[in-house]
Parts: structure tokens; C-alpha cells; sequence
């Protein structure tokens, strides 16, 4: 059989294998060994029904024959799981990019399960599930781009053993940059707040971002929605990139409805609009939404303050007209007659006049 060995362009930048941390357990979590030398080489799995192959790599975790770099790899079987020690702990919120060869004994193909973890003899917290490669039995490259979810020392690879029984060698795992160190003042806002964004590099690298942000400096997004912005060091490929998602909401339009003109005494009702459901709506001029209540003389302009359930707040205005009450004047052509007469009533002081008793303004009557 022909075996093609393969090196990756990248250059592990700050997370190695410290020889002597591969450290075997099995799903009850019991370290196996961890003071064995050369990484367990050749040390039995942990249990007796995996030890089913034969040649070089029989009753082995590792496997300095095959690999993709000519070095040690892994050899997993269903239920393995092998703990790698890292040079330096991760540092938890951090996007890291890892990347690793895999290659399979047999079809189908099983997954590659990765965790994080504080402890040694622990799975920790799971960060990825990388799927199988095609068949062919070949080594396969894996870029993983993560979050690390701790302050993890080691990362774990386990074999998921989905697929069926088979060999699945594991090589060339590298954590390929430095996270950056990142401060995001908020990831929701409302459309025309500000927001800042900071990121800083570890290894000296200057930092910019896209999406018309400026580094540590507030702005305001000009678009509602999802927004990506992403950072990247002029230390790249050392630095990893860091992307945060901005949600922006839409500000709402508010009414307070139409303007009112009414008479010294009458009661309105101002009521607004527009915040939608769960929406709230605040008066100045001590009026309450929707209750009625007595304005004074004079034109008073009031202003609502609506607020939607994102808590994104706009305003609108109402003006009031209270007019005064006119004085009424009636008068009669006659005060006194006699039966069969006739008399003029008529009213003066405003506009228009309307008597009871059937009687209209200014037209005579018996």
C-alpha cells in the first residue's frame, strides 16, 4: 500500500504536545496510566475486547508509523478517548482555530468527537463533531473554528464509534493562532444608539475591523438586523480573527394621533400608537395613556414617548386647543306683548345661536 504523507502550511504558533500528555480513559473517566513515557506508546487499551487488530499498532493508542507527518499519531476504537495537554490553557470566550489530519480503517465512517476540559481524566465540555471523511483511506485535513466554552488544559478526542467498528488514527492536532482579547459594549441595541467594539492582540499586532467600526471607538450602525463585524490583527495567521453579531432593532414609529381643538371645560383622551404589541406609551404634561382628562385654556403641545418590547423608544407630538367659552348675549324686540303679537329673538356674542322652544334666531315668531 502507497502512503502519501502530508505537512500543513500552517505553523503551530503557541499550542504544542508536551511528550508524556496523551493520557488514555475510558467512558467511566479513569486516567489510565498518566506517568507512562513516550505519550503510552504501546500500552494496552483500555479495555480487552478492543485489542482486536494486529502488526505494529496491536493493543497501541499511538502509532509513530503511517502518519500524516512521518510522527506519533493517535489510534482510536470506539468508547477511546485520549487527553492532550496543551502548552498553554485556553482562555475561556476565546475563538480559536484548530486543526488536525484524520484518516479511517474502515467504512462507514465514524466521527471524530473533540471536548474541553480542566481536567485531565475528564471529557469536559464538548466543542466539536467533526463528521467521517469519504472512503478511501486516506488522511483528510479538519479546519475547526471555536469557542472555547473554559480555561481548558487539555482537549479530548474521542471516537464516537457511530459507524461501526474501526480504527480511526488521529494526527497533527494544532491550535493555529491567539485569540484576541475582545470588549463588546452591548450586542443588542436599538437603530441609531452607539456601540463599541475593542480587541486588542496578544502579540502586538494592530487591530481592525469592518463594517465601518473603528477599534475602541463608538459609532452608530446605519442598518437594522444582523449585523457581523469582524476583527482581524495585522499579526494574522498568529492572531485569530474574532467575529460578534450585532442585533439592531428597528426604532418604532409613534403616533399620539390627530391635533385637538376643544372648548374650556371638555374632556379628551390622548392615546398612542405604533410600539406594537407589549408596547408601553408615556405622557408628559401628567397625562396617562388612554385616560381622559381636562386641558387648560390655551394651545399645550404634549409629547408621548412610546417604547416597544426591545425597549426601542421614539417619540411623537400632539397639540390641544382649548378655547375659552363665548359670552352669550339674547335679546328681544319686545319683552312685553299681547296674545296674537308677534316678537324677534336674537342672540349675539358668538357665531351661531340655537333657542329651544322651537324658536330660530333673528325670525319672528307668535
Amino acid at each position: 500500500m502507497l502512503l502519501i504523507f502530508m505537512t500543513l502550511s500552517y505553523q503551530n504558533i503557541a499550542q504544542t504536545f508536551i511528550n508524556g500528555s496523551f493520557e488514555d480513559h475510558a467512558e467511566t473517566i479513569t486516567l489510565i496510566n498518566p506517568t507512562a513515557p513516550v505519550f503510552n506508546a504501546s500500552l494496552a487499551n483500555c479495555f480487552g475486547f478492543h485489542d482486536v487488530a494486529a502488526g505494529a499498532w496491536f493493543n497501541t493508542d499511538l502509532w509513530n508509523g503511517g502518519s500524516a507527518d512521518g510522527d506519533w499519531h493517535i489510534c482510536l476504537t470506539p468508547a477511546d478517548a485520549v487527553s492532550i495537554e496543551l502548552d498553554l490553557p485556553l482562555v475561556s470566550g476565546g475563538t480559536y482555530i484548530l486543526s488536525f489530519w484524520d484518516r479511517h480503517s474502515g467504512w462507514p465512517a465514524n466521527d471524530i468527537e473533540l471536548y474541553a476540559t480542566e481536567e485531565p481524566a475528564d471529557f469536559g465540555i464538548p466543542i466539536a463533531l467533526v463528521p467521517g471523511p469519504a472512503p478511501g483511506d486516506v488522511w483528510q485535513n479538519n479546519t475547526i473554528t471555536f469557542v472555547a466554552p473554559n480555561n481548558a488544559t487539555h482537549i479530548v478526542v474521542g471516537h464516537s464509534g457511530a459507524g461501526g467498528y474501526e480504527w480511526v488514527w488521529v494526527d497533527d492536532f494544532e491550535i493555529l493562532c491567539q485569540p484576541l482579547v475582545t470588549s463588546v459594549s452591548t450586542t443588542e441595541i436599538c437603530l441609531g444608539e452607539e456601540i463599541t467594539l475593542s480587541a486588542t492582540s496578544t502579540t502586538g499586532g494592530t487591530v481592525t475591523w469592518d463594517g465601518g467600526a473603528t477599534n475602541g471607538v463608538p459609532f452608530t450602525p446605519t442598518s437594522s438586523g444582523t449585523i457581523t463585524y469582524t476583527a482581524t490583527s495585522t499579526s494574522s495567521p498568529t492572531d485569530c480573527p474574532f467575529a460578534i453579531d450585532i442585533l439592531v432593532h428597528e426604532t418604532p414609529i409613534i403616533d399620539g394621533g390627530a391635533d385637538l381643538e376643544v372648548c374650556e371645560g371638555e374632556t379628551v383622551t390622548l392615546t398612542g400608537s405604533g410600539a406594537g404589541a407589549g408596547g408601553t406609551y408615556t405622557w408628559d404634561g401628567g397625562v396617562t395613556d388612554g385616560v381622559a382628562f381636562t386641558p387648560g385654556l390655551g394651545t399645550t403641545t404634549y409629547t408621548v414617548t412610546g417604547t416597544d418590547a426591545n425597549g426601542c423608544e421614539n417619540t411623537a407630538t400632539v397639540d390641544v386647543t382649548v378655547n375659552p367659552l363665548p359670552t352669550v348675549i339674547a335679546t328681544a324686540d319686545e319683552t312685553e306683548i299681547c296674545e296674537g303679537e308677534t316678537v324677534t329673538l336674537t342672540g349675539s356674542g358668538t357665531d351661531t345661536y340655537t333657542w329651544d322652544g322651537g324658536v330660530t334666531d333673528g325670525v319672528t315668531f307668535i
